[in-house]
């Protein structure tokens, strides 16, 4: 799993100005636990056919709904932002 330290520099530096961050996953759903300090993750699936990104972006700024459930566990994840344990297959 891949995260920068820009990454936590631009949520800081987000936080630091009073505004809001909003985490938007375009492909999968565990970004979800790699931005523990995002005000809000939205996950999108398969936002490359261009249907759902724009949706979540209507959702971000309140001009659509955002509704649904994560279809998979998302694992805890340890300093270095791999899992603490093993995943279990389902």
């Amino acid at each position: 799993m891949y995260r920068s330290r820009r990454d936590d520099e631009i949520i800081s530096a987000v936080h630091e100005a009073g505004k809001t961050v909003i985490v938007v996953s375009c492909q999968l759903p565990y970004d979800a636990t790699r931005f523990p300090e995002a005000d809000a993750v939205l996950l999108t699936y398969w936002a490359s056919v261009m249907r759902e990104l724009p949706a979540g972006l209507l959702a971000c700024f309140g001009a659509g709904p955002a509704e649904g459930a994560c279809p998979v566990k998302l694992p805890e994840l340890d300093d270095q932002y791999m899992p603490k344990a093993e995943m279990p297959l389902e």
